[in-house]
């Protein structure tokens, strides 16, 4: 009698028979299956995934999604092997690699579908079952592989030139990668044509590299630690192989924020498999931002040719070397999506803007609140009124740096009570001049405080310069101006 275990088996042999015959075909794109638009739901032991590939053949789109799958299997083996987020070592992510290779050709099938696309390339979807004795097998072939380095570790060295060669950082392969620096470095030709012919010979050579970061989108709240870390891999398709000891540079770009994106830099270095780790630092400001992995040689040179090019000012004029070269940067870059989300907008906020005059004394008019609830509320932030006695406004404003403890001495219960965060902001006159119409520099200083945490959330500070013609309108302007600038600067960094 055939156990349980053995029927599904060679009925999944059966299934799996039976839509390889039915995916023979070249289907239209339109008329995509179901599973194919929207992944159906997996139960919390077993996962269904879906693999997607388009390739110039049949047999490289079906390449790209077996690739896509070991993608996917690599994020669920991390997520169980790592549950709590405590970062993997280079060792960790080399045994979760191999273990996910090796796997992604032992899935059970349910279903695929084939279509040719009108450019002639050919894609190509799977639809597999993760199983969960799969997922437990595949954990435990992890601690096994570990282990096994473990002990080949810290075995005892024949000699001592076994020993330093351990003990050496991993030797990097030679290769496609080599013949795009060489290409890349050194002076840059003066005619065109030469120019063209490098740069195509550098996207000739790089054509051979394959470079992916997963996951491809990260999302999580503002204000929480990312959960897992990125693992980027650096494969020479030419020569079959994963390059090691390869310096990677990082470029993370946050969100745009006053028009204006920040940049900052860091390094990651592919481990002997051919794969690095990158934790991504807590975020600071809400909204998408990316992360872009490029060999770092590769990526010095490619900006000194961009510098070089971006030189030469020829208006109306077709660039065949400028297109080549932003062919070759997307062709040595990975990029992952950041998506900070925040639930700022649904917390209950009050805004207190404190406007003063030259004197240091407020003025009635308190532009600076109006400008900054306007901005809040076209964010969709809930407010709460901040009704406040002009006896705690001049207390206030004596303050050179409020802190969370003088909100709690001298705001009114009433208000305490019903806003759960409070943003304050003070706005003095740093100039005031008639000379040639009316100049206006307003400096604001403003934070936002968690009264649930106690805690100080943001601080910022900024000086907003206005021109007109009339005196009362300009001023009227400049701290409307102000206290909208501040509320831009402070809504994307509350969680």
């Amino acid at each position: 009698m055939m156990r349980k275990q053995d029927v599904r088996f060679v009925l999944g042999l059966v299934l799996a028979g039976f839509f390889w015959g039915c995916a023979t075909t070249v289907q239209d794109p339109s008329d995509l299956p179901p599973w194919a638009q929207m992944i159906p739901p997996s139960d919390t032991e077993e996962v269904l995934l879906v693999g997607y590939g388009v390739g110039e053949t049949r047999g490289a789109a079906t390449q790209a999604a077996y690739r896509d799958i070991e993608d996917q299997i690599l994020q669920i083996l991390i997520a169980r092997f790592d549950p709590l987020a405590r970062g993997l070592t280079d060792q960790q992510g080399e045994a979760l690699l191999l273990v996910s290779q090796e796997r992604r050709h032992h899935l059970l099938r349910q279903d695929s579908f084939r279509a040719l696309r009108s450019d002639g390339s050919h894609e190509r979807f799977l639809l597999l079952l993760y199983e969960k004795d799969d997922i437990a097998s595949d954990l435990d072939r992890i601690d096994a592989v570990l282990a096994e380095a473990t002990a080949a570790v810290s075995a005892p060295r024949q000699d001592k030139d076994q020993q330093g060669a351990r003990e050496e950082e991993p030797s990097r392969e030679t290769g496609a990668l080599e013949a795009v620096e060489a290409l890349l470095k050194g002076p840059i030709p003066s005619s065109r044509e030469e120019r063209v012919g490098r740069l195509e010979e550098a996207l000739s050579a790089a054509a051979r590299l394959t470079l992916t970061a997963t996951p491809g989108e990260v999302r999580t709240a503002l204000g929480q630690p990312l959960e897992q870390p990125l693992l980027v891999r650096l494969s020479d398709q030419g020569a079959q192989k994963d390059l090691p000891g390869v310096p990677l540079a990082v470029v993370l770009q946050d969100p745009p924020l006053e028009g204006r994106q920040a940049r900052h830099r860091a390094s990651v270095t592919t481990g002997s498999s051919g794969v690095g780790s990158f934790r991504i630092p807590e975020p600071s400001l809400a909204g998408l931002s990316r992360i872009v992995f490029r060999p770092e040689e590769a990526g010095i040179a490619l900006e000194r040719w961009r510098e070089a090019l971006e030189e030469e000012e020829l208006p109306g004029e077709d660039r065949p070397e400028l297109i080549l070269l932003q062919a070759l940067e997307e062709r040595l870059s990975a990029e992952v999506r950041l998506r900070i989300d925040s639930g700022a907008a649904e917390i209950p906020t009050a805004v207190i803007m404190i406007d003063r005059d030259i004197a240091g004394l407020p003025i009635p008019s308190r532009e600076s609140t109006r400008g900054a609830i306007q901005h809040f509320q076209e964010e969709g932030f809930t407010l709460v009124p901040a009704d406040i006695s002009p006896a705690t406004v001049r207390a206030l404003s004596d303050l050179s740096r409020v802190t969370i403890a003088d909100l709690y001495d001298l705001l009114p219960f009433e208000l305490l009570s019903s806003a759960e965060r409070i943003v304050l902001g003070t706005a003095s006159i740093l100039r005031f001049d008639e000379s040639e119409g009316v100049t206006v520099v307003i400096s604001l200083e403003a934070a936002a405080f968690d009264l649930r945490r106690d805690q100080e959330l943001a601080r910022i500070h900024l000086e907003e310069r206005v021109s007109g013609r009339d005196a009362r309108n300009t001023l009227r302007s400049a701290f409307l101006s102000a206290g909208r600038r501040a509320a831009r600067q402070l809504a994307p960094r509350l969680p």
